[in-house]
Order: structure tokens, then sequence, then C-alpha cells
């Protein structure tokens, strides 16, 4: 029974260590949306450079904690926030910065590689990820 207690706990951990990471991916990327948002006025080509760079920056750093073939969950909730993210800064960015297209072309297969490559994606999470796409394509 011990035992039985003890991974519970260890699972509990992980589960708040995922959101806890989530969140975080979550408020550095809406903050670089804040700074391209103040920043675009002046010179709107530079801030969508530099909000792709860090954007991506930001993005290799939380997927970089997790292995693909180990735990891929949390790697699609992050690369699910960023997609959500990136499609909420996009009204935001110049289309004549060339990162701008490179970006969501690269975030998209990387996020379609990893759904493909998982046997079972949770209904809860397929629901949410559905319903996100399809209240950023109704507002489009």
């Amino acid at each position: 029974m011990k035992m039985a207690d003890e991974e519970a706990e260890q699972d509990r951990g992980l589960v708040d260590s995922i959101s806890k990471t989530i969140g975080e991916v979550r408020n550095l990327l809406e903050g670089l949306h804040e700074v391209v948002i103040r920043e675009s006025a002046n010179s709107p080509v530079q801030s969508s450079s530099d909000y792709c760079q860090e954007f991506c920056r930001t993005l290799l750093e939380f997927v970089g904690r997790w292995k693909t073939e180990e735990e891929p969950l949390p790697l699609v909730q992050v690369y699910m926030v960023a997609l959500l993210s990136f499609a909420k800064a996009s009204s935001d960015l110049s289309l004549q910065c060339e990162s701008v297209p490179l970006v969501v072309e690269r975030l998209s297969l990387s996020f379609l590689e990893l759904l493909l490559s998982l046997k079972t994606l949770p209904d809860d999470l397929w629901q949410y990820f559905k319903s996100s796409v399809q209240v950023k394509l109704g507002r489009q």
C-alpha cells in the first residue's frame, strides 16, 4: 500500500510540474507578444524578427525538458500553447519579416510530427486543441 501511495504522490508531482511549466511557457510567450505590440509601431519588421527569435528560443528551452519517446504529452501541451500563442500574436507581426512564415511552418510541422508519433492522445487534450483552433479560425 505504501508503494502505491508513493507512486500516486510521484504522479501528482509530475502533473504539478507539467502544469507549472505550461504556465511558465504561456506567461513568457504572452510577455513576448506584449513586447511586439509595443515595439511594432516603431519598427514592425525588426520587432517581428525579434519576436520570432525569442519565440523559438523560448520554445526550444521548454521542449528540451522532455524526451519525445518517454513523455510526449507534456511536449504536445507545450506545442499547443506555442501554436495558440503564435496565432494570437500573428495579427501584430509584420508579413514583411521572412521569419514569420518560416516559424509558423516549422512550428506546425513539428507539432504535426509529434501528434503522428503518438499512439493515443487523451480525449480532453484533443477536445481542447480542436476548440482552440475553431475559436481562432472563427475570429479570422
